[in-house]
């Protein structure tokens, strides 16, 4: 049996007849079904492609988690800037909860049903 050895950019680094070492990752060269082994405990085991399908969601699903929060948080410092002290006070009471609202929206956008896939962004406050 023929094994493509791949490394960890998922290049194609060599081939070899050898059976893979423990944690290294191979595709069978004459297997179109696009398999991956991963040798477990001496063991070879093989990824269907529903495993694999399954396993490139979460990740992206983690980037995608990553992007939401971090755009989450650059509103969130920007918003910040309207709750200085210094400006606060001039503020009137409709634009005080207005700015905390829009700021207490953003900090719950985890916890909305579509996370982070399916976003609903507050309307940003403007004075």
């Amino acid at each position: 049996m023929i094994y493509v050895k791949f490394g960890l950019d998922n290049k194609a680094t060599e081939m070899t007849n050898v059976q893979p070492e423990d944690g290294e990752y191979f595709e069978l060269a004459d297997d179109f079904m696009g398999k991956r082994l991963m040798l477990a405990k001496g063991k070879v085991r093989e990824f269907t492609e529903k495993e694999l399908q399954a396993e490139y969601e979460e990740v992206a699903k983690k980037a995608t988690e990553i992007e939401v929060r971090h755009k989450r948080d650059t509103l969130l410092v920007a918003a910040d800037v309207l709750s200085q002290l210094d400006r606060w006070d001039a503020y009137s009471q409709g634009q005080k909860d207005s700015i905390s609202a829009y700021k207490q929206a953003l900090r719950d956008i985890p916890q909305q049903v579509g996370f982070p896939n399916e976003i609903v962004w507050p309307q940003e406050v403007t004075l």
